[in-house]
This record gives structure tokens, sequence and C-alpha cells, in this order.
């Protein structure tokens, strides 16, 4: 890991040291079960850190939100509005914390110093090098900041998310994911009006009428 993401990596973050034991037990118990297959560290191709720093840039340094954050008017606003206030995060903070990345000797961006950038440009010591996202949510100026953070905070980890899962080649695990704030899966399932339409073969799109005495749902091929 050290190797990875530089001689500055710790393993635990100190909130997680009184758990230490317990989770290189259940590690250990994984290991031991006869069905048990594990996967080992990617070291072909690029880093991780790269991975992440691409994805990141590709969804979220652009100048407007994706289109398919207009779901719905209220989606749009919110999410428009979130990408105004998070322009300086989501460009100056980004390239600042894959400089420093670099300069410890890692490739492309970490997450961790992403959250050094962030939490730094709030006021939390420059000399902190350990800052979790409640400690930048509670720096926020105004509820309106805390908010538009609260969810750009929630966009670079489900980046972190999606890129791992691509390294690992597993699947992707957004344990909370809002429609109304977040559009990251939007934008790798969903199609597009300028898309051509599925195959017959590979299914049809259904509609679904949910009630109090079940669900009846209609479907018609493309």
């Amino acid at each position: 890991m050290q190797a990875t993401y530089g001689s500055s990596y710790k393993l635990f973050h100190p909130r997680m040291q009184p758990f230490r034991d317990r989770v290189f037990a259940a590690v250990n118990t994984g290991l031991g079960l006869p069905d048990t297959q594990p996967f080992y560290w990617p070291t072909g191709g690029g880093s991780l850190g790269e991975g992440y720093q691409k994805v990141v840039r590709e969804l979220l340094q652009t100048e407007d939100p994706p289109e398919y954050s207009s779901f719905s008017p209220e989606r749009e606003s919110l999410i428009r509005r979130v990408w105004e206030a998070s322009k300086k995060w989501r460009f100056d903070y980004v390239e600042e914390a894959a400089k420093r990345t670099k300069e410890k000797g890692a490739l492309g961006l970490q997450r961790l110093e992403l959250f050094c950038s962030l939490g730094w440009s709030l006021g939390i010591p420059r000399n902190t090098v350990t800052i979790s996202p409640e400690e930048i949510i509670q720096r926020c100026s105004d509820p309106e900041q805390a908010l538009a953070m609260q969810i750009f905070l929630k966009w670079v980890t489900q980046c972190y998310h999606l890129n791992q899962a691509r390294c690992f080649g597993t699947a992707i695990n957004f344990p909370v994911y809002n429609i109304d704030q977040d559009f990251i899966i939007d934008t790798l399932l969903l199609r597009s009006p300028l898309d051509l339409p599925p195959e017959p073969s590979e299914g049809f799109p259904m509609r679904g009428r949910f009630s109090s005495a079940g669900c009846t749902c209609q479907g018609q091929r493309d």
C-alpha cells in the first residue's frame, strides 16, 4: 500500500484504530473459508491513482453538468447549483491534490490529498494530513456551502468506487445513491436521445404502476 500511495500512507484512519484487530480477524476468517477465491492488488496497466484522476476529470471537470442531471426540473436545479458552487473544488483543488500526489512519489490523484485540499481551504491546519468528510463539512461557512460540499464529496467518493471496481474487475457498490442529487450511475448506464435504441434481442423498456394492491407492468419494444 505504501508503494502505491506513498510513504506517508497509514493503514487506518485514527477513528478505525480501535477496530484494527477486528478488521484483521475478519480478513483472516474470510481467507480461511474453503470457497474463498481472493483477488490481488492489480499490477498491470495504469495505477489506481491514475484511474481515479481520469474518472474525476471525465465526470467532474466539465463546464456544464451532464445531460442526465435534467431528469426533472428540481434535480437539474440542485445539481446545477452544486456544479457552480464546486467549480473551484472540481478544477483547482483537484489539480492541486494531483500535484501533491505526484510530489510524494505516487501517481495520478489520491482522494486523501483532495480531502486535504478542501479541508485546508476551509481553515483546517495544514499540518493535519488525515481529514474526514465530516470535518470538511463542519468547516463550511453556511448551510448552502455545506449542502454543496456534502453532495460534492459524495460525487468524488462515487468516482473512487467506480475506479476501484474497474481496476479490480468487480461490481460497483454505491451504498448511498440519491436520485435527486447524484448523476454518476445515470451517466454510466443511461442512453441519451442521440444513442441508438438497444436491439430487440437485448430487451425492451418496461413501465410499472404501483398501488396498494400490487404492481402492474407494461412493456413495449422500441
